[in-house]
């Protein structure tokens, strides 16, 4: 915008008012004329008023064309914003509008000037629209109202209305905003018919059916639910509002009901996340009836936190399972007496007066024991003549064992068969107690001795071989042994303080590596090592390397971690190496950061859900800002990072909070 002048008849004015007056001055009647001095200052005088209007001029020039600006903008809001903008005059038609809103109506924004607003809002809502026009222009107040515009040619669309009265002259006028809101709308309507369809198939269902908060207060039944609950005196305690777990501490304080405990204890894991489904099947006998139910408790799907609780009626189920165990009874008493089933089947009952025979047999008593099944129906004795004198006392034991306890027997035993010498038994068997007191066991007898044969062959084959991989174990272990008093006397020869430190870390290495076949050879088993007590090895041996003034306390955490070789040795070097990091670097000085108390090491191995978890973390000065431990080029990162993401297939996590905190967690390996 150009900047204009000021205009010059206000100049000729204020220039002809001073040339005037000057010119009374001269020719006034006995006026002297004025002097030089006097002349100059009316001139002056011109002048400075001629700037000061040009001035004040130029100020009004600027601000109009500020005003001009910001009007620009306004319209430029005001025309593209999302929503659109509608003012209404007393009578409702459109006295302005922006185009969003002229989109919502479907027209061009100049046909609608002029038109009333209420033309495009449906039968249905408008009388909610009139109603909302009366009370924004009556008060000064913001107003709200949803309703259905319905232009022709568009599809109906719900909106929200936002309006406030307002004053132009002595008009009163209504500015609105209107808010699109069609898919909220359609998105409320499915979740109803959602929750409606959910409760028309709730209700269809025959189990009883409860959906719980987090708190375990009930807010939802099914009509199965509501249905019992009223059949049985109409228990308030599990109507909708009412908390199940109340229900069940109630229970549990007037009676020691195992059940309810169950359900309880179930229905907090679900709650916590400890468990994903509870089930529990338990008896709920009346008066009149016996009755039996199944409970199942799990987690709601979806963004509703809480569960849900069903309890289904298997009581003909169980009488059926009551019916068909008692027939199974029968047939279990026929099908263990069947002559087709390799092995011994047998009965065998001891009496109150303990004796013993084999009520039944089944053919295959004469292979394997050499007797006839008639032989030994009334009297075991001559079976346990021939049971080997060293096994027989046992296996009188466990016999008795069994007959107490009512417990399932099993034994292994030699017997000494008339043809074929010496031969190993396995039985097993279940006692019942008979009518007349006498313990009844169904059970069979298999020949193993071929199986105890091989067992005995394999352990010496395995006794051999424990024996070289001990050996094994012991020469690597002497081998690094000797590597180790070498690079020793190399260190105590080497004046270059950086290469006798590359050395004693190459010794710390090679250490964690032997320690390992030490532990191994000294232990029991040859494949597993117990973890936390290698872990103690090892930091002491870096305590005595590094921390020569004892400034640094190092913690070892890692009770009942057992690992195997390929798993142990690159644990152990990974620990090496971080702990060597920190007993060098983490506390200058050997002193804490200024927030802790003394320098402090930690060492952590966890074992749980089928993973490893190590953790090596110290409170000092933390690794620099600037180091990027994922690309740096130092061989004990890179060692840390081969070793835990290649060869043990982990992940790693660096925390660099409160100093430095490496964490490894990998699963098991085959």
């Amino acid at each position: 915008m150009t900047k204009n002048k000021t205009p010059p008849s206000e100049i000729d004015q204020l220039r002809n008012r001073a040339e005037t007056r000057l010119q009374e001055q001269l020719t006034r009647p006995g006026q002297s004329p004025p002097t030089v001095t006097e002349t100059l200052r009316l001139v002056h005088e011109l002048q400075v008023n001629q700037i000061e209007l040009e001035l004040q001029n130029h100020a009004l020039l600027e601000v109009r064309a500020e005003l001009e600006q910001r009007a620009e903008k306004y319209a430029d809001l005001y025309d593209f914003a999302p929503l659109g903008y509608f003012t209404l005059a007393a009578n409702g038609t459109i006295q302005e509008l922006n185009l969003a809103g002229a989109a919502l109506l479907g027209q061009d924004r100049s046909h609608l000037i002029g038109r009333r607003f209420g033309l495009f809002v449906s039968a249905a809502t408008q009388l909610t629209f009139n109603a909302f026009l009366a009370a924004t222009l009556i008060g000064t107040s913001r107003h709200t109202c949803e309703v259905v515009l319905d232009p022709a040619g568009l599809p109906p669309r719900f909106i929200r209305l936002e309006g406030i009265g307002a004053v132009s002259g002595t008009s009163q006028q209504c500015r609105i905003a209107a808010i699109d809101i069609t898919e909220r709308k359609q998105v409320e309507v499915a979740l109803q018919q959602s929750e409606l369809f959910v409760k028309d198939v709730l209700d269809s269902l025959s189990a009883h059916i409860a959906v719980l908060d987090t708190q375990g207060t009930i807010t939802l039944i099914n009509a199965a639910w509501r249905q019992f609950a009223e059949q049985n005196g109409g228990n308030v305690s599990c109507q909708v509002g009412a908390n199940y777990l109340e229900v069940c501490r109630q229970v549990l304080a007037g009676d020691d009901h195992a059940e309810a405990q169950a359900v309880l204890q179930g229905i907090h894991r679900i709650i916590s996340g400890t468990q994903s489904c509870f089930k529990l099947e338990y008896p709920c006998h009346s008066p009149t009836e016996q009755r039996w139910f199944a409970m199942s408790v799990f987690h709601l799907n979806g963004t509703r936190q809480g569960i849900v609780i069903a309890h289904e009626d298997i009581t003909e189920r169980k009488q059926a399972e009551m019916v068909q165990r008692e027939k199974a009874d029968l047939q279990e008493q026929l099908a263990k007496i069947a002559t087709s089933v390799p092995g011994l089947i047998c009965s065998f009952r001891l009496r109150p007066d303990g004796s013993a025979c084999f009520p039944y047999a089944s053919p295959f008593i004469e292979e394997m024991y050499g007797v006839t099944a008639e032989a030994v129906a009334t009297d075991a004795a001559p079976l346990f003549a021939r049971i080997h004198p060293d096994d027989l006392g046992h296996v009188n034991a466990t016999i008795a064992e069994s007959a107490r306890d009512l417990a399932s027997w099993r034994d292994e035993f030699r017997f000494l068969h008339p043809r074929k010498g010496e031969r190993w038994f396995e039985g097993c068997s279940m006692p019942q107690v008979e009518s007349d007191g006498s313990i009844l066991w169904h059970g069979f007898v298999t020949d193993i001795t071929e199986r105890k044969q091989t067992e005995k062959a394999l352990q010496h084959s395995l006794a051999e071989k424990e024996t070289l991989l001990r050996e094994v174990h012991h020469r690597v272990k002497n081998n690094l042994a000797a590597m180790l008093s070498l690079l020793e006397l190399q260190r105590a020869m080497q004046t270059d303080v950086a290469a006798s430190s590359l050395l004693n870390e190459l010794s710390g290495r090679i250490k964690a590596m032997s320690l390992v076949h030490e532990m191994l050879y000294q232990s029991d088993t040859l494949n597993w090592i117990d973890f936390h007590a290698y872990l103690q090895a090892l930091i002491e041996y870096l305590r005595r390397s590094f921390d020569l003034h004892d400034a640094i306390r190092i913690d070892v955490a890692a009770t009942g971690v057992w690992m195997s070789l390929d798993t142990a040795i690159p644990c152990g070097l990974i620990v090496n190496e971080l702990v060597i990091n920190a007993l060098k670097y983490a506390f200058p000085e050997h002193q804490p950061r200024p927030e802790a108390n003394t320098c402090h090491i930690e060492v952590i191995a966890t074992w749980a859900d089928s993973a490893h978890t190590l953790i090596v973390a110290d409170n000092g000065v933390g690794l620099p800002a600037d180091l990027d431990w994922t690309t740096t080029k130092t061989l004990g990162l890179r060692l840390v990072r081969m070793l835990g993401q290649h060869q043990l297939q982990g992940t790693l996590e660096l925390d660099r909070t409160g100093g430095t905190r490496v964490a490894l967690r990998f699963g098991a390996r085959e």
